[in-house]
């Protein structure tokens, strides 16, 4: 029976000290700020983000621009830097669905698929 309370003994203390998530990410939090500067972990590095913010401009904005003139997928992607779906749910939910415009789709001579506002 000894050997059992002995062996339960060190599980409990296995428990007690082990740490917990938060104060993981609390000690990791610390270790991010250095010398006045604080970095995130979230923070977006990268260098399409920079230039539309730079600009005053959102990606939606972009994407919108570049519809009222005509643009292939890639065109869209290499303008925002998104991925080639996210591209496409932006235009069937939020441009056609919540601001109710008609984006009309048409092959080029190419065999490239080119987006476009529909005139109102």
């Amino acid at each position: 029976m000894t050997t059992d309370r002995a062996l339960k003994s060190k599980v409990k203390l296995k428990k007690t000290t082990a740490r917990s998530p938060r104060a993981k990410s609390a000690k990791l939090g610390a270790q991010l700020v250095k010398d006045d500067e604080v970095t995130t972990l979230n923070a977006d590095t990268s260098p399409t983000a920079s230039k539309s913010r730079a600009s005053g401009k959102s990606k939606q904005d972009i994407v919108l621009n570049l519809l009222k003139t005509g643009a292939s997928l890639d065109q869209l992607a290499k303008a925002t830097g998104w991925q080639k779906h996210s591209i496409r749910g932006l235009i069937s939910g939020t441009i056609k669905k919540k601001l109710k415009l008609a984006v009309t789709s048409e092959k080029n001579a190419d065999g490239q698929r080119i987006y476009r506002l529909a005139d109102a």
